[in-house]
């Protein structure tokens, strides 16, 4: 990979990680249910069990954990795109920040069932907030990655006639 689709890439996550967290928070004030992902992440990874008032460290933990599962998640709309599944546009930005949210609700349902201490929220507001977000996640990571990059050269888009180099023939 090119250090610019590296880069560009890297950057399109931390952008629509930082919309997703947002619409989670707004989520969060509308309905008056806890969907804030940052302190509620935090808080079960560092054991603490008032997610609603973390602390500092619990913070810290829930963002590195927020933007690298984001980070993780862009990278791998890069790979879809790479072997042709999906198309760099707005419909497949759709399709693919619903199926992402639906990858996430699975997960996180999994991780609130295995947690030793799951906090109580109201799941359904959660995971209709996740699933809202990932929508928004897929456009703005889709649209930065767009906007940055003009035409980029995917492996499905190589011409056949390039050959792999190696000492075997």
């Amino acid at each position: 990979m090119d250090i610019r689709y590296f880069l560009i890439t890297l950057l399109s996550g931390i952008a629509g990680t930082i919309a997703m967290t947002l619409v989670m928070y707004l989520y969060s004030c509308l309905s008056k249910h806890f969907t804030k992902v940052i302190p509620l992440l935090g808080s079960m990874i560092s054991g603490e069990k008032n997610f609603m008032n973390p602390s500092k460290n619990a913070l810290f933990l829930g963002t590195l954990a927020h933007f690298g599962v984001g980070i993780i998640f862009s990278f791998t709309y890069f790979l879809l795109w790479n072997w042709g599944i999906f198309r760099i546009n707005f419909q497949d930005a759709v399709l693919i920040g619903a199926l992402s949210g639906l990858v996430a609700i699975i997960v996180w349902k999994t991780y609130l069932i295995l947690h030793s201490q799951p906090p109580e929220i109201s799941q359904l507001h959660y995971f209709i907030a996740l699933f809202l977000a990932h929508i928004v996640f897929g456009i703005v990571s889709v649209n930065v990655f767009q906007l940055i990059t003009d035409n980029p050269e995917f492996w499905y888009q190589l011409p056949d006639n390039v050959s792999l180099r190696s000492g075997i023939n």
